[in-house]
């Protein structure tokens, strides 16, 4: 058996992961001088906890929570345990979902969204006056990252598919035609 660090199947999808979230820094810190902040972690999880059940996968969801946690001023561990959240309800519902059907996964991406942001609000409500502004500010940047999400979301499970497909031959999100 192949320990969970030398296995490269592991390391594709924490990869990705680490990619999307330099990607989604380089927007944030463009989109900054108009007060615009794309919240997408819905989407990291997600492929992990679904196609890497067990250690692995959950190593994996973790990793990619503690890369996020650097990313937003969040307590530290935050999206680790969130992550490592939806890894376990994952196992509970794995085997009701379709893997090749990615529009569930899209769905899954936009709810968790809103759940990762009600709970980084909650969490960083204490260190944030609570005005008229902030609330106009808070709803624009949820309503823009929710827009967002969709698009990012199957783009970036395609992304991974084609990853583990072009690395390892592994076929994912793909419809039998026959």
């Amino acid at each position: 058996m192949i320990p969970i660090y030398k296995n490269p199947r592991f390391w594709v999808p924490i990869i990705s992961n680490a990619f999307l979230i330099s990607l989604l820094s380089v927007f944030n810190t463009q989109l900054s001088p108009w007060n615009l902040y794309l919240f997408i972690p819905g989407v990291f999880p997600l492929f992990l906890a679904f196609n890497r059940p067990g250690a692995s996968g959950l190593v994996g969801c973790i990793l990619s929570g503690f890369l996020l946690d650097a990313l937003f001023p969040v307590p530290m561990g935050l999206f680790a345990t969130l992550f490592a959240a939806v890894h376990a309800t994952s196992l509970v519902f794995a085997k009701r979902l379709h893997r090749e059907n990615i529009v569930q996964f899209v769905s899954i991406a936009f709810i968790l969204n809103l759940v990762c942001w009600g709970a980084v609000t909650l969490f960083t409500a204490s260190s944030t006056v609570w005005n008229a502004q902030f609330f106009a500010q808070f709803f624009v940047n949820l309503f823009i990252s929710q827009i967002v999400i969709t698009p990012v979301a199957w783009w970036y499970f395609e992304f991974q598919a084609a990853c583990l497909r072009l690395a390892f031959g592994i076929r994912i999100f793909e419809e039998d035609l026959t």
